[in-house]
């Protein structure tokens, strides 16, 4: 459903059912880890912004922190702060890199 909202507006957000107003999904995040070759919802991440489970946060781990500092339903963990008003962007690309 995210890329059809990238089409056009999504006016309750993009995990509610087009005819109804209906969520159908309370988790969706960006996260990334340093120390693991996963991270996200199910899994620690060393930095993390979305929502877990209906919790919703921003969360991060000191500068150049090499650990897993965020885990499910926004629990900080390793010296991990959260942060409940974020503010992200994000760029779409609208064609594949090339390797030069």
């Amino acid at each position: 459903m995210m890329n059809s909202c990238l089409e056009k507006p999504c006016p309750w957000g993009f995990a509610f059912h087009r005819k109804y107003p209906i969520q159908l999904d309370y988790s969706g995040s960006f996260s990334y880890s340093v120390s693991n070759n996963i991270s996200g919802i199910q899994h620690g991440a060393t930095a993390f912004v979305g929502c877990s489970k209906g919790n919703c946060c921003g969360c991060h781990g000191p500068f150049s922190g090499k650990q897993n500092y965020c885990f499910p339903k926004c629990q900080a963990r390793n010296g991990g702060a959260i942060e409940s008003n974020v503010f992200t962007w994000f760029w779409v690309r609208t064609s594949v890199s090339k390797k030069l």
